[in-house]
């Protein structure tokens, strides 16, 4: 306690020097402010957190991906659509895709850049609009489940490969029965439809992107695997009209903005965009389903 009074003591006389002094209050003052203006850099850092630089629309794919590996899920489905294209084509490999990923389903190559991100809004929103028996009308009953599946075209092996364009040349097949049945095949519906409404460019747009698609050879140092590049497969139905060359596929397209018919290009647009598709209205009746 004596020491404690000591030390009480001494900063006592300190604080009445001060006051008894005139010359030293201003220069504290003056120290004071100059000590607070440069604290304020470390003051705003400590209470800054880092900024949040994550891709959350890449993150929505990832969370819609399946796996790349050899006979991972990526693997097995562009396996069982090549044995199930055609008219001769196995009933067994249908069966497996069915089960595996459902009847009806978009099948997404998508990667990391803004083209690809500029498209989940429209999912999102149909997502969100699932339930929603206005946003649907005559279409809500048994409209099914929402299902989009992603392959991600930019994830790396080991040796830096990319694991979804390595499976595509792999599956060279798939991509040449689409890409030949497309242009043999000009009746199908939303490309008939663009036709009909004046935007032949539209087709002409279609056309470069699946020939590109098609023409990926097998360099794997070069991206010209267009994307995003979404389908959308229907097991449920028999589809009469000669739909390309592989069984279940009822529409394809790249960027929706270059086959939207609605002027404003927003969440609910491609909303309605991919509802269309899903549920063949619009650019998207067939005619004959």
């Amino acid at each position: 306690m004596k020491i404690l009074r000591i030390i009480g003591g001494f900063f006592a006389k300190i604080g009445r020097w001060i006051a008894n002094t005139a010359w030293i209050q201003p220069l504290l003052i003056v120290g004071g402010i100059f000590a607070i203006i440069f604290s304020i850099p470390y003051i705003k850092k400590a209470f800054e957190k880092d900024p949040d630089t994550t891709d959350y629309n890449y993150v929505y794919y990832q969370n819609h991906s399946i796996g790349l590996d050899k006979d991972g899920d990526a693997d097995k489905l562009l396996s069982w659509l090549a044995d199930g294209n055609g008219l001769e084509g196995k009933q067994g490999s249908i069966d497996k895709i069915k089960e595996k990923f459902g009847e009806k389903f978009f099948l997404s190559f998508v990667e990391a850049d803004s083209e690809c991100g500029a498209a989940v809004s429209g999912y999102e929103a149909l997502e969100n609009k699932w339930g929603d028996s206005n946003f649907w009308g005559e279409s809500f009953d048994n409209h099914g489940q929402f299902k989009l599946i992603t392959i991600l075209m930019d994830v790396k092996d080991n040796e830096g490969v990319k694991k979804g364009k390595k499976l595509a040349n792999e599956h060279k097949s798939f991509f040449e029965a689409l890409e030949e049945g497309f242009h043999d095949n000009d009746s199908y519906a939303l490309y008939t439809n663009l036709n009909k409404n004046g935007d032949s460019s539209k087709v002409t747009t279609l056309k470069s992107g699946i020939d590109e698609v098609d023409k990926d050879g097998t360099d794997l140092t070069k991206d010209t695997f267009k994307t995003p590049f979404t389908l959308m497969f229907d097991y449920s139905k028999t589809i009469t009209n000669g739909f390309f060359n592989v069984r279940g596929i009822t529409a394809f397209f790249f960027n929706m903005n270059d086959v939207m018919n609605y002027d404003t290009k927003n969440s609910t647009t491609k909303a309605q965009f991919l509802r269309d598709c899903w549920t063949y209205t619009n650019l998207f009746e067939p005619e004959s389903l």
